[in-house]
């Protein structure tokens, strides 16, 4: 079965919008080069905003993890 996962910046780019149709239970935010710039356990739930007001302009990979263990990854772009 396939997860449903959108990912975007608000449009003041201060936040990261994440939502699912699945609950996530961890989000990992790294850089193109895999170095980890956030990871944190979280509450299952189906949506989530994470602060990036500190993240330099660049694109990003962000992974989430599902109640059953199952992975997502998708990509952003913080301009």
């Amino acid at each position: 079965m396939g997860k449903t996962l959108t990912i975007y910046p608000t449009a003041e780019y201060k936040e990261l919008a994440i939502h699912s149709g699945d609950y996530i239970n961890s989000i990992k935010i790294m850089d193109l080069r895999g170095t980890t710039l956030y990871n944190a356990a979280q509450k299952p739930a189906r949506e989530n905003t994470i602060d990036i007001t500190h993240f330099p302009t660049a694109t990003y990979i962000v992974e989430v993890s599902f109640d059953d263990n199952r992975k997502g990854r998708s990509l952003f772009v913080k301009e």
